[in-house]
């Protein structure tokens, strides 16, 4: 009886050592898990930071492209004023020139009768 009690001590004290050897295995095991967990956490909220980056950066991206094409819009019309203003110099300076050229005209035609009107009166 008293080998019966000892083989039932060592079996039991088998059975506390292999019981604490599957809690320290949980123990390590859930403390992996949860090393894991917050991994997987940190990896997620860095997800979501890169992505609300890249949501920015594709809205200043398009901010981006759109005062780029309101820009080269307003490009365009200056070089329609300016090819208009051009075109207006371009016509009074043609029209300058012919004041000039008829101006000049006038000039010789009032010298021509001057000279007859003094021609005339020599001979009167």
């Amino acid at each position: 009886e008293e080998e019966e009690a000892k083989e039932a001590e060592r079996a039991a004290a088998k059975m506390l050592e292999g019981a604490k050897e599957r809690q320290d295995a949980a123990i390590f095991y859930s403390g992996a898990a949860r090393e894991q967990r917050e991994d997987a956490d940190s990896r997620r909220r860095e997800h979501q930071r890169d992505a609300k980056k890249l949501e920015e950066a594709k809205e200043a991206l398009s901010k981006a492209e759109a005062a780029l094409e309101e820009s080269r819009a307003a490009e365009s019309n200056a070089r329609r004023v300016e090819k208009i203003a051009s075109d207006d110099l371009a016509e009074q300076l043609a029209m300058v020139k012919q004041a000039e050229k008829d101006r000049v005209s006038r000039a010789r035609q009032l010298t021509r009768i001057e000279a007859e009107i003094d021609e005339a009166e020599e001979q009167m």
